[in-house]
């Protein structure tokens, strides 16, 4: 599906606002309530809006830590590397998990109460994952940044 300037509009009221109405997201674009309806839709179901879910404050849940942990994956085990990432994206506490390029395979990012809680996760729970060969963490001293990319930055044409 091409996006065009009509859908950015939308897209940019529903990144400041996502529980915008289409009533609100009419009036500040200037497009018929109808023509939001139906490009709302079709942005689901071309799965450009994948979900709408709220920004966390983790802080309050007690998550004051956030690190990123590099992993090795082994190919000598009998278990894939994707297979290792679907794995550890289960995990409690674990935001995102990439297969990466480079020097490691899988970037992880975890977030914990504290640096010991996110030290027992990789020792006695990520380095026990069959395909695990090694790890390295990186622990946030601190977040400048942690919001989703900004709509009127994203080029589209």
């Amino acid at each position: 599906m091409e996006i065009d300037k009509k859908d950015i509009e939308i897209l940019r009221v529903l990144s400041k606002n996502g529980r915008a109405q289409i009533s609100e997201i009419s009036k500040e674009t200037n497009i018929p309530r109808i023509t939001v309806y139906n490009r709302l839709q079709k942005l689901f179901k071309d799965n450009i809006i994948k979900k709408i879910i709220p920004l966390l404050n983790y802080k309050s849940f007690g998550l004051n830590v956030t690190a990123f942990v590099l992993v090795g994956f082994s190919p000598s085990f009998k278990v894939s590397q994707r297979a290792v990432a679907k794995k550890i994206s289960v995990m409690k506490n674990v935001e995102e998990v990439h297969i990466i390029a480079g020097e490691w395979d899988l970037l992880v990012k975890v977030r914990g109460k504290t640096v010991e809680e996110i030290g027992d996760f990789v020792v006695e729970k990520l380095r026990n994952i069959e395909g695990v060969e090694n790890t390295m963490t990186i622990v946030v001293f601190e977040t400048v940044l942690d919001e989703p990319l900004d709509i009127e930055n994203i080029r589209y044409d």
